[in-house]
């Protein structure tokens, strides 16, 4: 992939560059150009088994796969453009931009799994899987992880349970293991996550080369010395039912998982000489239960209509970190910390409060109405991650046409709007407006009387309810964590698609086409949120960008989730 950008030159006027106590500069033109391109190869050996032993049926699979990836980015960048309107790299004048990246990692696992069933109505699987990854050192990166899990048709299995109301009923649980390197940066290309176990050194932009002179420096990330895998157990119990003429589907899913040597990167004090920290932490833990149940109440030669949805109730908690580190810094948005802490939920936020009194109220300067500037000690502001998920869908089709519909809802957590600072500073956020930026009493505040008492504030006022240094632009306000920490509970339209399959009558006369499909559908088309979320989408936020911890956390420098509008024509041959 090619990517050629430029910047259009500016030219201020010679009025403007000569103005009493001017400083402005012409705006140069740039270019830059970029390359970027990765490889996979995957390599299979895959052997199977059948056998069957009167009523019991074995397959065994045996197979080794071999992973290699590579990615090659290249940037050259010109600055100071000579000819107007051309913008090509010879044109540039001064030293060039320019970096390069490679990365090259190679994965190799073996596997066998094996699958028993008994009169069709009892199955038991068990899997095993070895990987060797060279993205860790030769001490860690082998680790086997296994699996096994059971299902039971009851229905099968005692055929009198069989009516016209109870169809199927099937009981499965297992137990599995998973391994996987976590890794991957996400920036300059790096999505392999190559080459992290010791802090590379980079070129020095600053003024290098000087000449003949090259600069090097080195990579701001701490890196632990004994980086391992990160390792989940899981175990879960369920059943599967179809009900009614299998008009009825659901199915109920209790799972616990534990995960041990999550990779994650925290911050460092820049006075340690870097400022991150690539390290595996202890242990967190999830758990909750997965509900699903599907209706059809219509279905003949030229109607099906289907309505339905899931719940997910999720818990997710840190068990334990170490005891050197009981809480780690994930991810930064301004005053904001994404935290894993131990014996908290994964992840927090955490950040600036006012300070209040012992009834919670806010406490304000007794004279100038402001709130006492926040406490320096970071508190608990709300919890990252939905506690509860659910999903309403519906399909109908008629004839050739198909209908889908998809809502959801999360709840249950929090989000801090990064955004919301600068609206504040701007004036463009709703709060500068509750009170037509006029004095007014801070909501919910007390001051402290001569005795020590806490006074309820009716009268009090801040003086400068506007912007201009006034109290919605002023560090106390901005400063505050708190007033940017909303519910992040959200209901999204999140899909809608219609399609019509062609008939064969028309079909048949191409003699060519075996099938096709013609679609449009949109997404994330409506949104709606709590009274309190004044600012953006909850899911607009940093777990995309660098480390990809950032949950709960957004600011200006996340591009926003975007309404989608598509259409698809799908030809079978």
């Amino acid at each position: 992939m090619t990517d050629k950008q430029h910047v259009e030159g500016y030219k201020y006027s010679t009025y403007a560059k000569n103005t009493d106590q001017s400083s402005k500069t012409d705006d140069p033109a740039t270019v830059s150009e970029e390359s970027f391109n990765t490889m996979q190869a995957v390599t299979d050996f895959i052997g199977q088994y059948d056998k069957s032993f009167g009523q019991i049926n074995m397959n065994v699979v045996l197979g080794g796969q071999f992973i290699t990836n590579t990615s090659r980015d290249l940037y050259v960048g010109a600055n100071n453009l000579t000819v107007d309107g051309l913008y090509n790299l010879s044109n540039g004048t001064g030293t060039p931009t320019v970096s390069e990246y490679e990365y090259e990692t190679h994965q190799a696992g073996v596997y066998a799994k094996a699958t028993f069933g008994y009169k069709d109505y009892l199955f038991v699987t068990a899997t095993g899987r070895n990987d060797w990854d060279s993205r860790l050192s030769k001490a860690n990166r082998s680790f086997f992880y296994p699996s096994a899990e059971v299902a039971f048709v009851l229905t099968d299995a005692f055929p009198n349970l069989k009516s016209n109301i109870v169809n199927s009923i099937k009981l499965r649980g297992g137990v599995s293991k998973v391994g996987q390197v976590n890794l991957s940066t996400g920036t300059n290309g790096n999505s392999l996550g190559a080459y992290r176990l010791l802090p590379t050194f980079g070129s020095n932009n600053s003024g290098f080369p000087y000449g003949s002179l090259a600069g090097f420096s080195q990579d701001n990330t701490l890196v632990s010395s004994d980086l391992k895998p990160e390792l989940t157990h899981q175990w879960e119990i369920g059943t599967d039912f179809n009900l009614v003429d299998n008009r009825i589907i659901g199915s109920v899913t209790y799972f616990n998982s534990r995960t041990d040597n999550q990779t994650i990167t925290t911050s460092l004090s820049s006075s340690t000489g870097f400022t991150s920290l690539l390290t595996n932490i202890g242990e967190t833990s999830s758990k909750g239960v997965e509900l699903t149940l599907h209706y059809t109440p219509i279905k003949n030669n030229n109607w099906t209509v289907t309505v339905g949805g899931n719940y997910t109730f999720l818990e997710n908690k840190v068990e334990s970190i170490s005891a050197d580190l009981p809480q780690v810094t994930l991810q930064t948005s301004g005053n904001a910390l994404s935290v894993a802490k131990a014996g908290e939920s994964f992840p927090i936020i955490m950040g600036l409060d006012y300070q209040r009194d012992p009834k919670g109220r806010v406490i304000v300067d007794a004279v100038s109405g402001a709130p006492l500037p926040p406490s320096s000690t970071n508190v608990i502001l709300g919890n990252a991650t939905p506690t509860n998920r659910i999903g309403a869908d519906a399909n109908v089709q008629w004839k050739n046409f198909h209908f889908s519909i998809l809502f959801e809802y999360r709840g249950g957590y929090s989000i801090y709007n990064g955004v919301g600072t600068e609206m504040d500073w701007s004036g463009t956020s709703a709060r500068t407006a509750y009170y037509n930026r006029q004095s007014f009493v801070f909501p919910n505040s007390v001051y402290k009387a001569a005795d020590g008492s806490f006074v309820e504030n009716t009268s009090v006022t801040v003086a400068n309810g506007n912007g201009n240094s006034g109290f919605w632009s002023d560090g106390i306000n901005r400063n505050t964590t708190s007033n940017y920490v909303t519910s992040g509970d959200f209901v999204k339209l999140r899909e809608i698609a219609l399609s019509y399959d062609l008939p064969k009558s028309i079909l048949g006369k191409t003699k060519i086409l075996k099938g096709a499909n013609i679609s449009v559908q949109g997404r994330n088309l409506f949104l709606w949120m709590t009274k309190d979320n004044l600012y953006t989408d909850p899911e607009y936020g940093q777990t995309g960008s660098n480390n990809g911890n950032g949950t709960g956390l957004n600011s200006l420098s996340q591009t926003p989730p975007v309404r989608y509008y598509g259409a698809t024509l799908s030809l079978k041959l």
